[in-house]
């Protein structure tokens, strides 16, 4: 038995020792061909939903006096998220498997119960690194036009990835929490369901600084091409469709009141296409995503 033991430890190390290069190259492969078919059974379809229009969007000094993450809806918001869950409706498929992402804060709570009212089965989870932005925990300096006027003069001057609100955060604070959010979409996206090829779509409803950086974070755009982003309007939708090589790449824009605006097949692939900046496209590298 002794002898039988020496000649398998043997064995195995001459194997280890003369196949190392293949048998690393053989792992790799499978790891290669495992990823593949992982991105092509991710779901077909991601969309990012901005929080629709909330009472700070009428009164700024709102920020003043209550808590960032208590802000609701106005009655035009309420009216919004239900026009976009109408028309989000129409556009995903009845059998589709939905899931949904959503910022823990009242505002974007309320969009997603508006929107879920048309999709009788769903899965739903609440992330707090989807909150938006934190501009510290009361905004004193939107009561004081002057204050105000300052503290926006300065983030134009330090550029909105990198400013930071006193007491807040900055855009780069936010970029980080996003980039650990997607280890959790990515893992959730993985998850196989008991029918292997049943399509699913994944939406997030988030905030307008918020969803541009998971943009900006997917697409690996450049701070200057960030800083160059229109705003996601309230109730707007990006379409991100998945293609056949795995990648994601925004399709369509969806506004709350009923109009539609296709990307040119061209820039499919270029995020501000969608925006509607007027730049030219971006080519980056692919994403792991």
């Amino acid at each position: 038995m002794a002898a039988l033991g020496i000649g398998i430890t043997l064995s195995a190390y001459l194997i280890k020792r003369h196949s190392g290069p293949a048998l690393e190259y053989f792992c790799w492969k499978v790891g290669y061909f495992a990823s593949n078919y992982h991105k092509r059974h991710r779901p077909h379809l991601l969309i990012l939903v901005r929080t629709t229009e909330s009472l700070a969007n009428i009164d700024n000094a709102v920020y003043a006096s209550v808590p960032d993450n208590k802000i609701g809806l106005t009655e035009k918001g309420i009216s919004q998220a239900d026009n976009i869950g109408k028309k989000l409706r129409e556009y995903i498929d009845k059998n589709d498997d939905v899931s949904f992402f959503v910022s823990p804060f009242e505002r974007a709570r309320v969009t997603a119960r508006e929107i879920i009212k048309y999709f009788p089965t769903y899965r739903y989870f609440e992330d707090p690194r989807l909150r938006a932005q934190e501009w510290g925990n009361l905004a004193y300096f939107q009561c004081d036009e002057v204050k105000r006027k300052e503290v926006y003069a300065e983030r134009t001057k330090v550029g909105r990835f990198f400013y930071r609100f006193q007491s807040g955060e900055s855009g780069a604070d936010v970029y980080d929490r996003i980039s650990l959010f997607f280890e959790t979409l990515y893992r959730q996206m993985d998850l196989q369901t008991n029918e292997i090829n049943k399509k699913r779509t994944f939406l997030i409803v988030g905030h307008g600084t918020l969803l541009k950086l998971i943009l900006m974070r997917y697409e690996r755009m450049s701070i200057e091409d960030f800083h160059k982003m229109k705003n996601i309007g309230n109730g707007e939708a990006i379409i991100l469709k998945r293609f056949p090589d795995g990648r994601y790449k925004v399709t369509e824009h969806i506004f709350p009141d009923g109009t539609e605006e296709n990307s040119n097949p061209a820039l499919a692939d270029s995020t501000l296409s969608i925006i509607k900046n007027d730049i030219s496209c971006l080519h980056k590298p692919s994403s792991p995503l």
